[in-house]
């Protein structure tokens, strides 16, 4: 991500906060703070979070624990956060292999005993293990399940890996803009083969049998729903795009986009403009057609669409099951 240099100045803490105001204005009851990771900006995260929670929307913050302290914690957890998302890929030296950096598990250690010091006998913020299973880890992700009941987080979520292919970047261009993936394979895979993928579905009813005995609840929806065929070729069956309708990205730099992969097609700029004249402004719509009239194989490979990429139906269903109040399991 850092190899991509500055589009421009970031935003400032009162212009985040006013982003916030005017998604508020639209009605939005959710907001997920990422990256890379968002406590490079710890500047704008924790204020931030508090000026969130003046609404009723639920604020969720996704780290890779590496810049987590007692500090920034305890403000985390005195503005309301309500899901910490914890990047978790194995456990002890499997994580910092999979990572590339020596010390990431200790980092994560340190991370979930500030956040539950902070926390007190308070719920909030959930703490949510994420593991991303790929080639790397495929082996040995399992033993994340144990480690995170002990450690006391609340959830285990596992997802998997997709992967770009040069090729189906230059394919995919929208009004001439070709999509910018955080991740593009330069070489060998990071999918599963046949084999493994195999394994992975029987490691993963295992894995549910354990967690009936366990007080963590484990979610394995974005495995579940893929075949062997989709985790082998990285192809998903994807039909439509529900996030380039509905999820409204804003980068740092205040540029709204249709798609988090697309970083240089910008609908509008919050700087200038209001969010309500942005979304669904001709820009986006022009997007939104040449999307479906294309549907090129880079949507078919993007891993946001397997489970963020909620249905009507499926979102119904959700909204069912909240309603009347059933557990997550």
């Amino acid at each position: 991500m850092w190899q991509r240099g500055k589009a421009g100045e970031e935003l400032s803490l009162a212009e985040w906060q006013r982003a916030t105001d005017m998604c508020h204005e639209l009605g939005v009851k959710y907001i997920e703070l990422f990256g890379g990771d968002a406590l490079l900006r710890k500047d704008v995260v924790v204020p931030l979070v508090a000026h969130i929670k003046k609404y009723p929307i639920q604020v969720d913050l996704v780290t890779n624990c590496n810049l987590m302290d007692q500090a920034t914690a305890v403000g985390i957890v005195q503005a309301g956060l309500d899901d910490l998302w914890l990047s978790i890929d194995g456990v002890g030296e499997n994580h910092d292999r999979v990572r590339g950096e020596g010390g990431s598990f200790s980092n994560v250690l340190a991370c979930i005993e500030a956040v539950k010091k902070a926390r007190g006998e308070k719920k909030k913020p959930l703490l949510h293990c994420n593991t991303t299973i790929s080639r790397f880890n495929v082996d040995a992700f399992e033993k994340i399940l144990s480690f995170a009941e002990e450690s006391g987080l609340d959830f285990m979520h596992l997802e998997y890996a997709g992967e770009f292919l040069p090729e189906m970047v230059s394919q995919a261009r929208i009004n001439g803009i070709e999509p910018r993936p955080y991740y593009i394979s330069q070489g060998d895979s990071i999918l599963v083969d046949q084999t493994q993928a195999h394994m992975l579905r029987t490691k993963v009813r295992q894995l549910k049998k354990e967690a009936r005995r366990m007080k963590i609840n484990l979610m394995t929806e974005n495995i579940d729903c893929l075949k062997v065929e989709n985790l082998v070729a990285g192809e998903f069956g994807n039909k439509k795009c529900y996030i380039a309708r509905f999820k409204v990205a804003i980068d740092p730099y205040g540029n709204i986009l249709p798609c988090p992969f697309f970083g240089d097609y910008h609908l509008g700029n919050i700087k200038k403009e209001q969010i309500q004249q942005i979304w669904k402004n001709e820009r986006h719509l022009s997007f939104v057609r040449n999307l479906i009239k294309i549907w090129p194989v880079f949507c078919r490979h993007c891993i946001l669409g397997v489970q963020r990429n909620r249905t009507f139906w499926q979102l119904l269903q959700d909204r069912t099951r909240d309603l009347l109040g059933r557990p997550q399991k």
